[in-house]
């Protein structure tokens, strides 16, 4: 049976995974998530996507993004995905695939969703014993919902984003 196109997405809100080929740990250095996390903020320019979440691990990644448009949100990880792996393959001088198959994407319907994938993102570091805290991850965004200065507030209101 053929996959799905991301193009027929019903909802405007995508949890994303992307992984490493052979579940090879290709963030395992905090220079390199500090390089996806700068990629990925650079190729957001002109798209409307917004991050709501996310955490990077050192093997894969977890993605929570509103977007408007499918297709830019198709162009941002095939941007980023591509930038990353390029520099990946020069740093470590290695050439080939550095991510598995496509990103893997969770489709979001509701608030109740939203609310536990944001908490399944930031838990990650926790769950594979990391860290004791949330607080002591550096590669997430629970910082930023801790900080009342760039804290996100969602409304029941269409799962629309409301910064204050």
């Amino acid at each position: 049976m053929p996959r799905l196109s991301r193009k027929y997405l019903e909802s405007n809100f995508l949890h994303l995974i992307i992984q490493g080929i052979n579940q090879e740990y290709i963030f395992q250095k905090n220079e390199w998530k500090s390089i996806y996390m700068n990629i990925m903020k650079d190729k957001l320019d002109n798209l409307k996507i917004e991050i709501i979440a996310y955490c990077i691990m050192g093997n894969h990644a977890h993605f929570l993004l509103y977007y408007e448009n499918i297709n830019d949100l198709l162009t941002l990880m095939r941007k980023v995905n591509t930038t990353y792996a390029i520099r990946y393959n020069k740093i470590n001088h290695r050439k080939g695939y550095v991510f598995r198959d496509r990103y893997f994407s969770q489709q979001i319907f509701t608030e109740n969703q939203l609310y536990h994938c944001i908490v399944y993102i930031h838990k990650n570091p926790l769950a594979a014993g990391i860290v004791n805290c949330y607080q002591d991850y550096l590669f997430s965004s629970f910082h930023e919902y801790i900080n009342p200065r760039s804290r996100k507030f969602l409304t029941s209101d269409g799962l629309k984003l409301v910064y204050r």
